[in-house]
């Protein structure tokens, strides 16, 4: 465990500010949200498959394998966060890594469900068309993902690339809804 994240654990701040987990912290997408929510004073925990570079300004990074349910549940235990973001990364260094998102989205949502969290931001690259294999798989997640959320009771926001990307996140954590989902559940 860093000395960051023990820092934080027994000084109690951990248990007054809202927790985010954001995977995939290490893209570019990742960092960027990273940063962006800790201008906004959220408590941010970076988890992401690859080397630690720097904590690229998570106030704490894990290197996980989000595939495997035991390491989630292990960043659950130590981290509690309320809100997960998982940037949709389905290629990394030109491979292609769809079905391997699709595990590690779901074991974070069921999982992390049973744990306390009640928001989930999924971040997808696509404008809802389907194209190719990947924005086929994405538009499908999409289609699906309301009345996953509603069976488990949790509040969700896909953002898509039509989207403003900080702009929706930050209205879906002060409570407003993004533009595109109502336009896209209608379609």
């Amino acid at each position: 465990m860093s000395n960051d994240l023990q820092d934080i654990l027994t000084s109690g701040t951990l248990t007054r500010m809202e927790k985010i987990l954001v995977t995939n912290s290490l893209s570019s997408k990742g960092e960027t949200i990273v940063r962006f929510l800790r201008n906004l004073d959220f408590l941010v925990v970076g988890v992401d498959k690859w080397e630690e570079k720097e904590k690229n300004g998570a106030s704490s990074f894990f290197r996980v394998n989000l595939k495997h349910p035991d390491s989630v549940k292990l960043v659950y235990t130590l981290t509690q966060p309320t809100t997960i973001v998982y940037p949709w990364i389905p290629i990394q260094d030109g491979l292609l890594y769809p079905d391997y998102s699709s595990i590690e989205f779901f074991n974070l949502v069921t999982i992390g469900v049973k744990r306390g969290v009640k928001k989930v931001i999924l971040c997808l690259d696509i404008n809802l068309t389907a194209e190719t294999s990947v924005e086929m798989q994405q538009l499908l997640l999409h289609s699906m993902i309301y009345d996953f959320a509603a069976k488990l009771g949790i509040e969700f926001l896909v953002v898509t690339s039509n989207d403003n990307l900080l702009k929706s996140i930050k209205r879906f954590l002060k409570g407003g809804k993004n533009e595109s989902d109502d336009k896209s559940r209608s379609s």
